[in-house]
């Protein structure tokens, strides 16, 4: 339910020889019909489910708040926030009946329609990166990062980060921003505790000396150029520190 890359022109591959991260240009167009299935999810386990769908979430987050991201970009992610945060949660309200595997599948099909038109952010970059160096499944280190990244993001897009609060329910119109960000922040670190998922990268038993290989890789790729701020591999080496 979640591809970044499906309706772009580049795919990540890792280079055989070093283990890093690539971005590979494809044929325009390439993409003629994607198909997203809920039953693919039937055979994980809730905790898998979990840290992928947490992974959705933070991909439409990071594009909602990208430099790159554009009026038409944020009116379909935060379409796709609002189903995934009722893909996560379920909400007597809502006025369907879909099961929760089929909202998070069409919230993924959402936020890969937004994140082509805006970009990804830092913890998918980190996560990218670390999956190419050490094999480790990037749902799980983007849902690690993700409450750290917004954290860093709530000091220069925090209005945003406010509306996203909104969408998800974990707070009112009129909190603000700074509250709005913790309660978004607390929301994700309950779903990471519940779950019964790693809260830190350390869990993940490998040294942050290797880390910082990823965060240089990330620092290395052209989507550098659509965070929601400026970053150097430096920057991307500190949120790791910070989730580490």
């Amino acid at each position: 339910m979640r591809d970044a890359f499906l309706f772009t022109e580049v795919s990540p591959i890792a280079d055989a020889r070093s283990n890093q991260i690539k971005l590979l240009k494809i044929q325009s167009g390439l993409c003629k019909l994607a198909l997203f299935d809920p039953n693919l999810t039937i055979n994980h386990t809730p905790n898998q489910r979990a840290s992928i769908a947490l992974q959705t979430l933070c991909i439409a987050i990071e594009a909602y708040l990208s430099q790159k991201s554009n009026f038409f970009s944020d009116t379909i992610l935060e379409k796709a926030i609002e189903l995934i945060a009722f893909g996560l949660d379920g909400s007597p309200t809502l006025n369907s009946a879909s099961p929760p595997e089929v909202l998070l599948a069409q919230g993924g099909c959402m936020t890969s329609l937004g994140v082509a038109l805006s970009a990804l952010g830092p913890a998918s970059l980190i996560a990218t990166a670390i999956d190419g160096r050490f094999k480790l499944a990037s749902a799980l280190t983007t849902s690690i990062l993700l409450p750290y990244m917004i954290e860093e993001a709530g000091k220069y897009k925090s209005e945003k980060l406010a509306k996203i609060a909104q969408i998800m329910r974990v707070s009112y119109t009129t909190s603000e921003p700074s509250t709005a960000i913790t309660a978004l922040v607390e929301n994700i670190r309950n779903k990471i505790a519940v779950s019964n998922l790693p809260a830190r990268l350390k869990d993940l038993s490998v040294p942050i000396e290797q880390l910082a290989l990823a965060a240089e890789d990330a620092g290395q790729l052209e989507l550098m150029n659509g965070l929601p701020r400026s970053m150097t591999a430096d920057d991307l080496f500190d949120l790791i520190k910070q989730a580490y």
